[in-house]
């Protein structure tokens, strides 16, 4: 059996750390072993995957989550439009955070299917792309784009690793589980100074609103009903809701993010009548924000 560890570079090694115990972890013939609690980590196709497979929790996670991903393969034709809308609008925004903030190490926390490689990897930087879903961080990707296998509600990293760290559309995975642990442990990895670029579905987004109010059961058991009218074949995942933007900036002010920006993400509603309605509220963007898709913030981290 080859030596699993020469596959990945030296610099991975150092920043990533045991999902367990949070322990550093060290290269060994199968893998990755961790200093303290000596479990071991397999790599596959020069990717660590960090993951508990022996947690039935776990397992039922990542199941859930696969099938979301192979369902992303082919939206619905409006979840299609908002989707590229969100994205055009997230590439252009990294893009002129690279250039003006020159980090060496980024990481993209829940990358999914997204590839930010030709705007975020050049001589001087590197970046890390994050999953549970293996299929989405074994993706072909630009020179310069890495790979991690783990779940992101206790993210693996070692402190001040980061210079920028992309968390979007995540964080409302473990929104029934709570924030503050995974918005603590990828504030924890961010060095002083870099910043967190946060883009999540809007709890109060226009459409959402009948439903928002509802219980969390009621409100999942509605969208299983909507899949089977719909035919999509994934169903929403039981630990996931939308997210109210004041309830991250509680979060990230108690993790040392306080100076923390609002970005105005693109306003859509499908159908004639919602794009003369996305057309009016673009004129009033503090209404406008409030009611959109998706929010978005830009907090840096206390030096």
């Amino acid at each position: 059996m080859g030596n699993k560890s020469a596959e990945i570079e030296h610099w991975l090694v150092d920043v990533i750390v045991c999902p367990t115990c949070r322990c550093s972890l060290d290269t060994c013939e199968e893998g990755l072993r961790c200093n303290l609690c000596r479990s071991i980590y397999r790599i596959e196709n020069r990717i660590p995957i960090l993951l508990n497979e022996a947690n039935a929790r776990e397992a039922e996670r990542m199941e859930t989550e696969e099938k979301l991903f192979a369902d992303m393969a082919t939206p619905k034709p409006d979840t299609a439009v908002k989707w590229r809308l969100a994205k055009s609008f997230l590439r252009s925004l990294v893009s002129r955070l690279v250039e003006t903030s020159h980090p060496r190490l980024v990481l993209y926390a829940g990358c999914g299917m997204d590839d930010l490689s030709e705007v975020v990897c050049g001589p001087d930087t590197k970046l890390l792309n994050a999953d549970i879903v293996f299929a989405a961080v074994d993706r072909e990707r630009g020179p310069g784009a890495y790979g991690v296998c783990c779940d992101l509600r206790r993210p693996p990293f070692a402190r001040d690793s980061f210079d920028l760290i992309l968390a979007v559309d995540v964080l409302h995975h473990f929104a029934v589980d709570g924030l503050d642990e995974p918005i603590g442990m990828l504030a924890a990895a961010l060095k002083p100074g870099g910043m967190m670029l946060i883009m999540e579905p809007n709890v109060y987004y226009l459409y959402r609103l009948p439903i928002v109010w509802m219980p969390h059961r009621l409100r999942n058991l509605l969208r299983k009903m909507k899949r089977v009218v719909t035919g999509s074949r994934s169903g929403p995942a039981p630990h996931e809701a939308p997210m109210a933007p004041s309830a991250i900036v509680s979060i990230l002010w108690r993790h040392s993010l306080s100076d923390i920006e609002t970005v105005s993400c693109p306003i859509y509603f499908p159908g004639a009548v919602g794009s003369l309605l996305a057309g009016f509220l673009r004129r009033f963007p503090k209404i406008g924000n409030k009611l959109a898709y998706h929010f978005c913030f830009l907090a840096t981290k206390a030096k």
